[in-house]
């Protein structure tokens, strides 16, 4: 077949793709330098759901026809939609130095610097977008979406309006307004939404797990519920029964999760993400040796993925495979250098062993603030700061239970970030965050092989900050914090409970991990006391002792990195 460019495109219009790509593969035999075959090529790919191809294909044409503006700013976009942020970046940025009123290149860009966690350029580069094209509706919805994540929810609400306005797909429109509403603690209008979501979709993922979590949020008596009848309805999708699945193990409904997967795995097989969940379901249930085994299966079939990876990992700590797991973790430790799950996992088994040059790592003396703040300016003592800064904190916890997805138990934390719209009390609290963390850094190191001092380069900003009220039995389940760098707690109501040294109640613990290891417990412990501040590397497990009263902790928590890798 001498087929050309537009016979192919009818092929693909008529839905033909498999011929499509038959006559483009036969066609590019003949000229492989091609680049708007190249091109079409890579549109059959993405129309099949082979992006990682599609990527490929598109490479080839920019480097065949560099000038060339559609498959670069197609490659752009998918390189988004994989996560391939710094390649997004590149090529999107290419467009707009050819031509600086590109909107669509300026949208990808954006997006390309959100994936890379810089929230400002993203947020510049979007709104350039606009500038050029206001009638730009995809532009509007991602800008919406970068608001919602930074918790700016009012202007958030606002672009994702200008974006159904402007042809937006209403369902994620939709899902970015519900995200902004939960933020601003307008949980029925919220709740309106998601279900009419659920009424043209009884199968969406996203917006059954939302709608879970707001209930779980707002105390509702059986939040699981609407999740679970759509799930075991007959031809519920697969992906939703995977979501009960998740949502159940949260839940603490363990039998649950393993009956779902196991069922699913009868249908579809030893898929490898079902093999990683199913090893996460039997090592929270103490079953180790089925859940070695269950991850081992699944990170032989699927060895580059990140989740699969640290399922592995946590499962073979747990078994004591170290030998096993430390490979696995110094391949992703140097792929991100700067997540910390990998560091925790390497200070894990540095610990077991006993590798005495790891010891600086977990140096309370030198990675561990424990800091007694002076009363703001115009407060005479952290008693009268207190007084007026408790009040505040509370009325902000609007929720009544805690999210599935944190660390959290037994309380409630506030809905949004205290940096948005904080008044005066909180923006006095922040300003003495800030000058504590000056102090450390001043303190701290800058060693180039260490993992905490080696991004001690630039003053650190705070990223987010909120405020946890633990109840009778709450406590933080151990936990790290992937995506920070110093980590905190602050205390700003304790009851009497902690002063006690033996149950410790309500105490600070480093080093435990959120799993059963032997040989891993605490290697220090903070008693909390009003006005006390501790910073911390966000790679440390850290957690609490539960309180035993009925008296409340009251707390505030920040991440903070430093401001040269924000851009």
């Amino acid at each position: 077949m001498n087929a050309t460019a537009n016979d192919i495109r009818r092929l693909m219009e008529a839905g033909r793709t498999a011929d499509a790509e038959s006559a483009l593969r036969r066609k590019l035999a003949e000229v492989p330098t091609n680049a708007e075959l190249r091109a079409l090529l890579a549109r059959v790919f993405a129309a099949t759901g082979r992006k990682p191809e599609a990527i490929a294909e598109l490479g080839i044409a920019v480097e065949h026809a560099p000038g060339g503006r559609e498959a670069r700013l197609t490659l752009a976009r998918l390189a988004n939609e994989l996560g391939q942020s710094d390649r997004a970046a590149r090529h999107a940025r290419i467009l707009t130095e050819r031509d600086a009123r590109d909107s669509e290149a300026w949208s990808a860009l954006g997006m390309a610097a959100f994936g890379l966690r810089n929230k400002r350029e993203a947020t510049r580069a979007l709104r350039r977008a606009i500038d050029i094209a206001p009638a730009y509706g995809a532009a509007h919805y991602n800008l919406a979406a970068v608001l919602a994540d930074q918790e700016l929810s009012e202007e958030a609400l606002d672009e994702a309006a200008a974006a159904l306005r402007h042809g937006a797909k209403p369902r994620s429109v939709s899902l970015v307004q519900v995200r902004a509403l939960i933020q601003l603690d307008r949980f029925d209008d919220a709740e309106r939404r998601l279900l009419e979501l659920l009424r043209a979709d009884a199968g969406d993922v996203e917006a059954h797990g939302m709608l879970l979590q707001l209930r779980q949020l707002r105390g509702d008596e059986e939040p699981l519920a609407e999740l679970r009848a759509a799930a075991r309805a007959p031809g519920a999708p697969p992906r939703l029964r995977l979501a009960l699945a998740d949502a159940a193990r949260r839940a603490g409904a363990a039998a649950e999760a393993e009956t779902i997967l196991r069922e699913l795995m009868k249908t579809f097989g030893q898929d490898p993400m079902l093999l990683s969940s199913l090893a996460t379901v039997l090592q929270e249930n103490g079953r180790t040796s089925e859940a070695l085994d269950a991850a081992h299966a699944s990170i032989a079939r699927l060895p580059e993925d990140a989740v699969i990876a640290e399922n592995f990992v946590v499962v073979a700590l747990c078994a004591g495979a170290t030998p096993e797991a430390l490979p696995v973790i110094e391949k992703f430790r140097a792929l991100k250098p700067r997540d910390q799950r990998w560091i925790t996992y390497r200070l894990d088994i540095a610990r077991l062993r006993g590798e005495d040059e790891f010891a600086s790592w977990f140096d309370p003396a030198r990675v561990v603030s424990v800091v007694d703040l002076p009363p703001p300016t115009g407060f005479a003592t952290t008693e009268e700061f207190h007084s007026v800064l408790v009040p505040v904190l509370q009325a902000r916890h609007r929720q009544q239970n805690h999210p599935l997805d944190q660390s959290l138990r037994f309380g409630t934390q506030t809905s949004r970030n205290l940096l948005v719209d904080p008044g005066a009390e909180i923006a006095a609290l922040l300003q003495s965050f800030r000058q504590a963390l000056a102090d450390m850094q001043t303190r701290c190191g800058g060693d180039a092989t260490h993992p905490f001092e080696a991004r001690n380069l630039s003053p650190a900003e705070i990223l987010g900050c909120w405020s946890v009220r633990l109840r009778r039995s709450g406590f933080h389940v151990n936990h790290i914090h992937p995506e920070g760098w110093v980590s905190s707690a602050y205390y700003a109501s304790v009851p009497s409970e902690v002063d006690d040294p033996t149950q410790r109640s309500g105490w600070l613990k480093f080093g435990e991990p959120r799993f059963a290891v032997p040989g891993l417990g605490p290697f220090m412990e903070v008693q909390p006391k009003p006005g006390r501040l501790v910073l911390f590397p966000s790679y440390l497990w850290h957690g609490t002792h539960a309180l035993r009263g009925d008296a409340p902790r009251l707390s505030v928590a920040f991440d903070a990195v430093p401001q040269a890798e924000l851009g």
